[in-house]
């Protein structure tokens, strides 16, 4: 698994690195909670812990909009102080949050994280197949069609993601948009993403057979197991 460790304190680092670097992790760091920001779209993350012991607005507001980028990613925030306002937003937006003092409760709650992405559910779900002779590999952010790898950028990958891991479930353009990109885009755009990945899943744009659109509804993906 890849975890990227966030942290300014050497020694809460060299800790979480020596309980987490077992098996086959790869263990990645960075000092400021943007730095995360570089492996996202690079590189698949199972787990981020930010460590900041007193978060300011500005990161706390980086980390919902990482983990709104990034769904599958679990994500550990670990703080000494934090409002009751900034601790619910991180909550509902999908991060788990813990206040680590005393200092012992940090090593405690690392472990609860080494098992919480040991055991999730969605990590569990490398590759997903969707239809005869396609295959979504989740953590490689690719299809593969016959055999044939087909890459997806940050955005294909986030769009296709959502169908992959929900079938048969219907999206409206306004939930992709939501997911995917932000209220300010035009809904045009959900339109010409379904259309690429149709391509690349060699899905017929005029008489499609695995993206659905559904006049009224939404968008949603159909396998031949449904």
């Amino acid at each position: 698994m890849n975890l990227l460790i966030i942290s300014k304190n050497n020694e809460n680092f060299k800790s979480a690195h020596k309980l987490l670097n077992v098996h086959e992790n790869e263990i990645l760091y960075g000092r400021e909670a943007r730095d995360a920001e570089l492996y996202c779209g690079r590189k698949f993350l199972d787990g981020v812990i930010f460590d900041l012991p007193y978060p300011t607005n500005e990161e706390m507001d980086f980390c919902v909009k990482y983990k709104s980028k990034t769904p599958k990613t679990k994500i550990m925030i670990l703080v000494l102080e934090i409002s009751q306002n900034m601790k619910a937003s991180l909550i509902k937006s999908g991060c788990d949050v813990f206040v680590v003092d005393p200092p012992s409760v940090y090593i405690e709650k690392l472990s609860t994280f080494s098992e919480l992405i040991g055991t999730s559910k969605e990590m569990k779900h490398e590759k997903i197949i969707i239809d005869n002779g396609i295959i979504f590999d989740v953590k490689g952010w690719k299809i593969i069609k016959n055999g044939k790898s087909i890459s997806l950028p940050e955005k294909e990958y986030r769009l296709f993601s959502l169908f992959a891991e929900n079938k048969e479930r219907i999206f409206t353009t306004e939930e992709l948009l939501n997911n995917v990109w932000d209220e300010r885009t035009e809904k045009e755009r959900v339109r010409q993403y379904i259309s690429k990945i149709r391509k690349k899943i060699g899905d017929d744009g005029k008489n499609p057979k695995l993206l659905i659109h559904e006049n009224g509804a939404g968008y949603y993906l159909k396998t031949n197991k449904s």
